[in-house]
This record gives structure tokens, C-alpha cells and sequence, in this order.
């Protein structure tokens, strides 16, 4: 297998994945028979990655068919068993780590805002309420105020 910018080319996409994949990462010793033509070529380390990526996506625990989905926890069960071969790659281990990172970071952010939404919700509906209670004789003087003034019912906040 070429490892250079015109033989990175050459692989094609049946090549990679009945040759490549396989031999990658299911054997300890033909990842090592790989990695020695490969050397530190930065193109030949690319296709070893994606031969893991590629790997990964294949496996359903990990990855979500349905959604895209990374799965975090199975991410980390991934990497245990396959140690000895990741470790081989140069910025492999880092690389499928930080997959694990990004997931846990975006359903942080997700849950963050999720929260923040139900929040902003309950607030708007304890200001309306609190306001409706001081300042306008309870509810029904907020619809008593928004029958008199019909041009506040086109704006959602000017009866309140």
C-alpha cells in the first residue's frame, strides 16, 4: 500500500475498508506490520485513524445508527480492550478521547439550556402571576385590563 499524497489517492473506498479496516484494528500484529510502512507519514497515520473512526462507527454500543449519537461510557469500553493497538498510532488515544470530551461537553451545554428554557418559563409565569396579584386585582384584572385595552392583546406582554 503506497503511503504518500498520490497513494493516499489510490486507496479507494473497497480497498480501505476489505484490507485496511481489518487488518488495522482487529490484529495487534498487522496494525504493527501497517505502522512500520507507514513510518511517521502524516497522510499513512490519517488512513490508520480513519480505519479505527471507521471501526468505531460500525459498532453500535458506541455509536447510535439512528441518531449519530456517541456513546460516551462505550466509547471508554472501546478503548480498553483495543489499548495495545490505539496506543501504536501517534495521537490516536487523544484523538478518540476527545470524542468522549465533546459528547459529554455538548450534552452538558444541552442540559445547561434545556434548563435554562424551563427556568425562563416558570419566571415568566411567577412574574405574571406576582404582577397580576400586585398590581391588577389577581387574574381577572389582567383580562378585565386586556378586554378594556384591546390593542395590548396584540402585544403577548402589554396586558402584564
Amino acid at each position: 500500500m503506497p503511503f504518500s499524497e498520490a497513494g493516499v489517492v489510490q486507496v479507494d473506498r473497497a480497498t480501505f475498508l476489505d484490507n485496511v479496516v481489518p487488518k488495522a484494528t482487529k490484529s495487534s500484529d498487522g496494525l504493527k506490520q501497517i505502522m512500520s510502512v507507514v513510518g511517521d507519514s502524516p497522510e499513512g497515520i490519517k488512513i490508520v485513524e480513519d480505519a479505527f473512526l471507521w471501526d468505531l462507527s460500525k459498532n453500535r454500543s458506541v455509536i447510535n445508527t439512528n441518531t449519530g449519537e456517541i456513546n460516551p461510557a462505550q466509547l471508554r469500553r472501546y478503548l480498553s480492550p483495543n489499548k495495545d493497538k490505539i496506543v501504536q498510532v501517534p495521537g490516536l488515544r487523544d484523538r478518540l478521547e476527545s470524542l468522549t470530551g465533546r459528547v459529554e461537553q455538548l450534552r452538558d451545554n444541552r442540559t445547561a439550556i434545556l434548563n435554562a428554557e424551563k427556568q425562563a418559563k416558570i419566571d415568566k409565569i411567577e412574574n405574571l402571576w406576582t404582577q397580576s396579584y400586585g398590581t391588577t386585582d389577581g387574574i381577572r384584572g389582567v383580562v378585565r385590563n386586556a378586554l378594556s385595552n384591546p390593542q395590548q392583546l396584540d402585544d403577548p406582554f402589554g396586558c402584564w
